[in-house]
């Protein structure tokens, strides 16, 4: 057997912003692509993304058709060369929209499993990922899990990157956190 090591500058990004309403989240998710000389196209599931980048005209006017339409999106944004990065603009939101109308179950068994097959299209589709989220997406304390949503956690433990965004005095601000970081010469920073 040959064993074949992984090209780690092929792992695609995954990056969360996150924040209060109205703190140019979904703004600096455009300007951190552009940046980076991504091609994002975004999925916006509140429908308030006013932003440069391209957003898909989604219909989701019940779970089942949000559910559908998010998972062929995903198929249709993996072979269209012109675009190698998904933004997904409100992540509780997109839970929302996908769970079953009667999915009252303890651990909503249905939106649950929705979710992990969503993710893992993502996660096969090697395109880049940008989580926008809601203040709701700060994990408190990591080691305390019944404090978090469960989802949240995970989405947390699984990107490379997170950024708060607030507004003070009348300016948008984002703080970043490198969460890790691929590249073994840069050391995992922290700034403000």
């Amino acid at each position: 057997m040959v064993i074949k090591l992984r090209d780690d500058s092929k792992i695609p990004l995954k990056v969360l912003f996150y924040g209060k309403d109205k703190t140019g989240k979904s703004t600096r998710a455009c300007q951190y692509c552009k940046a980076k000389g991504l091609k994002p196209i975004v999925l916006d599931f509140d429908e308030t993304n006013a932003t440069e980048c391209p957003v898909i005209d989604l219909p989701m006017h019940t779970d089942s058709a949000a559910y559908n339409n998010i998972k062929q999106a995903i198929e249709d944004i993996k072979k269209a060369p012109e675009y190698d990065t998904i933004i997904l603009d409100n992540v509780m939101t997109a839970l929302t929209r996908i769970t079953p109308p009667n999915d009252s179950t303890k651990f909503f068994r249905g939106r649950t499993e929705r979710w992990e097959t969503l993710m893992k299209k993502i996660r096969n589709s090697r395109l880049n990922v940008i989580l926008i989220g809601q203040i709701d997406m700060y994990v408190e304390d990591p080691g305390k899990e019944e404090k978090n949503n469960k989802t949240v956690v995970n989405l947390n433990a699984w990107v490379n990157e997170k950024y708060y965004c607030y507004k003070e005095n009348g300016q948008f601000k984002c703080v970043s956190e490198v969460v890790r970081t691929f590249d073994s010469n840069e050391e995992v920073k922290k700034d403000g």
